[in-house]
């Protein structure tokens, strides 16, 4: 049997194809980058169990990948103060940005204010 090569029967192909292609992004989750506020230096690629898989922006072209735990990006931070020194500051006001958003413009403290006395996590 042989099919002739004709443009109705390629368009048909590159639609189907097209229709597949478009069907398995869809499938996939979508990978939310667990530090947002990293993004300029780190792009999230895979993440199985505990672990993310982070592609370093700053080695490029270089591919470079870390893990690191789903609870600290102290591994991403240790490879820019190590590999990218001149950034670290950078990387330092994007995390200290972050801990404002997420505990408030300022820190309680157990001591208080002008109270040499006081003993910290004791009452009166």
């Amino acid at each position: 049997m042989s099919v002739a090569v004709t443009q109705e029967n390629l368009s048909k192909v590159s639609q189907l194809s097209t229709s597949e292609e478009v069907g398995s992004q869809e499938d996939q989750p979508t990978l939310v980058h667990p530090w947002p506020y990293l993004e300029e230096f780190f792009e999230m690629v895979e993440r199985k169990n505990n672990f993310f898989r982070m592609r370093c922006k700053l080695c490029a072209p270089k591919y470079h990948e870390l893990m690191s735990f789903k609870n600290s990006p102290s591994n991403l931070k240790k490879h820019i103060e190590k590999k990218h020194p001149t950034r670290l500051e950078r990387y330092t006001q994007l995390t200290s940005a972050s801990l404002k958003r997420f505990f408030g413009p300022t820190l309680q403290t157990n001591q208080a204010v002008g109270d040499s006395k006081s003993v910290p996590g004791k009452c009166g």
